[in-house]
This record gives structure tokens, sequence and C-alpha cells, in this order.
């Protein structure tokens, strides 16, 4: 992730933004990509691998 907690802290400051909320965002945003990663490549591997048995037959 571009940034330390330390620069997205300063960031929303200058921003006047509340810092709290902006860490929580950048959290959130980070588990989702980890909860979502598994199963999207999961998914897209089993695809490659019909189509590459598709095409060998």
């Amino acid at each position: 992730m571009p940034g330390s907690a330390h620069e997205m802290s300063l960031t929303a400051e200058a921003l006047d933004l509340a810092v709290a909320l902006v860490m929580a965002m950048q959290i959130i945003r980070m588990l989702l990509i980890q909860a979502v990663t598994l199963p999207l490549y999961s998914w897209m591997d089993r695809r490659c691998a019909d189509v590459e048995n598709r095409q060998l037959v």
C-alpha cells in the first residue's frame, strides 16, 4: 500500500479530514482486497484450466 499511516494522517490533516475516518477507510480497503483476492484467483485459475483443457482436446 503506498504511503504509511503517518503520511495518511498528515494528508488527512492537510485536507481538513478526520484522521480516524481516513485510517478506517484504508483498513477497510485493505481487508476487502484481501477477502476478494483469493476467491478471484481461484476462479480465474479454474477458468484458465478449463480453457487449456478444451484447447488440448
